[in-house]
Formats: structure tokens, C-alpha cells, sequence
């Protein structure tokens, strides 16, 4: 979670880049979503939708969606 100066955060780099598999392994690990940047108050999620980029903005969008994911990791398989 942490922040250029711009407040951009790598999740926002990533989703911005639609680069879905790296917002599917810092959503597992917790990377926040509702992070904003300093210029527009923007989240990751507001980008996405911004750029049309569906699958990431589900990604973002649906922690739930992350959750046999996360069992895997706790679980350690």
C-alpha cells in the first residue's frame, strides 16, 4: 500500500496497465482498493472503469472473488 508522491499505489499502476495478474496477487495480499490519489481523489476501481478495463475492475471490484485464492495461500497448497 505504500504510495509514489502522487499518492499512485502499485495496485493503481497495475490496474491502470491492465495488468490482471498482478492485481489478482495484490488484491490477495492485501493491497487496499479504495485507495486514492492525490490530483482526483481517484481509486484503482474509478481507473479501470475509466479505461474499459472489465476484468480488472472486477478483479478490483470483488475481494470475494480472490476468496479460494486466499484459502490457498492461508492453506499454504
Amino acid at each position: 500500500n505504500t504510495a509514489l508522491p502522487t499518492g499512485e499505489t502499485a495496485l493503481m499502476t497495475c490496474a491502470r496497465t491492465d495488468s490482471l495478474d498482478a492485481v489478482k496477487s495484490l488484491m490477495i495480499n492485501g493491497a487496499n482498493p479504495n485507495a486514492k490519489e492525490n490530483l482526483q481523489g481517484q481509486t484503482p476501481l474509478m481507473w479501470v472503469v475509466a479505461e474499459k478495463r472489465a476484468a480488472v475492475a472486477e478483479a478490483v471490484d470483488a475481494k470475494e472473488a480472490f476468496a479460494p485464492a486466499i484459502n490457498i495461500a492461508e492453506d499454504g497448497a
